[in-house]
């Protein structure tokens, strides 16, 4: 499994980088902010397709949950906001399986959650990493990354890597159209 890890962050960074050479898209390259490392060879900015072809390259199943635009059906005037959210099962980090959810906005990586298969264990494992954060302690990672643990909605344990340059985007939107 770990010869897999190393072949999905091989293939991803060639992704990245033939990506660079080609057109972007301008609703991510307006944005004056760089990529930030997130989960396992990741980096926010990036492109779904990119991530989505070096995930099946390296043999991963791609659920789509949410593909679409964000416009309140209310006010056209509004701007539109795409959001795209992907699950990765099974995802295996550190020798721990579980599920990999990403998340775009506008076309660009903006988040990774890990739901491990034992929350416990991984708790243990990322503490010995020196990556301790919890629900009220979130860990800042350079350049812009946040590091939380936390339960979702529906109780399940997990851990995110997120940019925090594009979560204000998303919160700045929310704030304005809502």
């Amino acid at each position: 499994m770990q010869r897999r890890s190393i072949g999905l962050a091989a293939a991803l960074a060639i992704a990245s980088c033939v990506a660079g050479c080609g057109e972007t898209d301008t609703t991510v390259a307006a944005s004056p902010k760089l990529p930030t490392p997130l989960i396992e060879g990741f980096r926010s900015y990036q492109a779904p397709e990119e991530v989505e072809e070096a995930l099946r390259l390296a043999g991963k199943r791609i659920a789509v949950i949410e593909d679409g635009p964000r416009r309140p059906a209310q006010a056209k005037a509004r701007p539109p906001l795409s959001v795209r959210v992907v699950r990765v099962s099974p995802f295996e980090l550190w020798g721990m399986g579980g599920d990999l959810r990403l998340e775009f906005i506008d076309g660009a990586l903006s988040s990774t959650w890990f739901y491990p298969s034992d929350p416990k264990k991984f708790d243990l494992e990322a503490k010995r990493r020196s990556l301790g954060a919890e629900p009220s302690r979130p860990l800042r990672l350079e350049p812009a990354t946040e590091l939380r643990s936390d339960v979702d909605y529906a109780g399940a344990r997990y851990w995110a890597w997120e940019d925090i340059h594009l979560r204000q985007k998303l919160d700045q939107w929310i704030k304005r159209n809502a």
